[in-house]
């Protein structure tokens, strides 16, 4: 009966949860309900070809607007975006004169969701090989929040690509996962708990990160329906979410931003709000501070959602510092 019952868990297990090798395709080439297609369509359609760039890990999907003679820069979406979550963040750069590039992280909206880690190096590799196909040798770079952690490891190992670097509310400066976290990483247990109810349960979460004086204006609508679609639609959405948890660059990354902030000096901008729990402000700016001296570092009012809540607010300030000579 015990080896029967064994049995019996290991197909419910292997049921429910994929395996972390093979590629679980995207928002617009999985096999998904019509409903739910038609929440795709209206929200983020599916690109056209030549939006897919053929990377080394697999297909990346992407958009460049602005002026073609203006200043590049590159935006790096948080854990749960797309590049289409902060259409009026590209639109303000783009108005401001500069060339934005934008894309899907591996694993969110239409870019692939190869069998990988999702490590620092994993990510950086992707912009990298993105910079190849588009043919940019230098840009700015904007992350926000996992996106930060993201630029940073690619400066870190690219510097010589990067004219500035830009970060909002930057992970990578917490000391362990948080509680949540770690239950969903348990063996076992976790990735059953993750591939049942745990879309259900990110959904809810994320929804609580906004502040209430902004989530019903229609900006807000569009971010968070779309951040939706990657966390209860996306096929390979929570395996790179897992990945990502476990591996990627979200915590203990002191000596990246150390070797950063000496690498760039005052070519880094951080701008954070001083409510930010998610990535927590008082435990980690003083930290982000003293490892980066010499970067610029702007205070506001808000919490971890400040770009795409404030993007005007916080847009002013990263053009006024691109714009600067040096």
């Amino acid at each position: 009966m015990a080896s029967i019952a064994a049995a019996a868990a290991a197909a419910i297990y292997y049921t429910v949860v994929p395996s972390e090798t093979i590629n679980l395709e995207t928002l617009s080439s999985a096999k998904i309900p019509q409903k739910k297609r038609a929440a795709v369509a209206a929200l983020y359609p599916p690109p056209e070809p030549d939006a897919l760039a053929q990377l080394s890990a697999g297909t990346t999907c992407y958009s460049i607007t602005g002026s073609e003679s203006g200043k590049r820069i590159i935006l790096v979406h948080g854990v749960s975006g797309t590049w289409a979550s902060m259409p009026h963040v590209i639109s303000s750069l783009s108005q401001h004169g500069f060339r934005v590039l934008a894309y899907d992280l591996y694993g969110r909206g239409h870019s692939s969701s190869p069998g990988i880690r999702y490590t620092a190096s994993d990510y950086a590799v992707q912009m990298k090989d993105l910079m190849d196909h588009v043919g940019w040798d230098r840009a700015n770079v904007l992350g926000y929040s996992l996106g930060g952690g993201i630029a940073a490891s690619f400066a870190d190992v690219w510097p010589e690509r990067v004219d500035k670097l830009v970060l909002v509310a930057p992970a990578g400066l917490s000391k362990d996962i948080p509680l949540g976290g770690r239950f969903l990483l348990l063996p076992i247990i976790g990735p059953l708990i993750t591939y049942t109810a745990g879309r259900r349960i990110l959904s809810y979460l994320s929804r609580r990160n906004h502040n209430a004086l902004y989530i019903k204006q229609p900006h807000m609508q569009h971010f968070i329906n779309v951040q939706d679609l990657n966390i209860r639609i996306h096929p390979g959405f929570m395996r790179a979410y897992i990945g990502t948890v476990r591996n990627g660059p979200i915590r203990g990354m002191d000596a990246v931003y150390r070797r950063v902030g000496e690498k760039f000096g005052d070519r880094i901008q951080c701008i954070w709000g001083r409510d930010d729990k998610v990535v927590n402000f008082e435990k980690q700016a003083p930290l982000f501070r003293k490892l980066a001296p010499h970067a610029q570092f702007v205070e506001l009012q808000g919490g971890h959602s400040i770009l795409p809540e404030t993007s005007e607010k916080v847009v002013d300030r990263v053009v006024d510092f691109l714009q600067r000579q040096k």
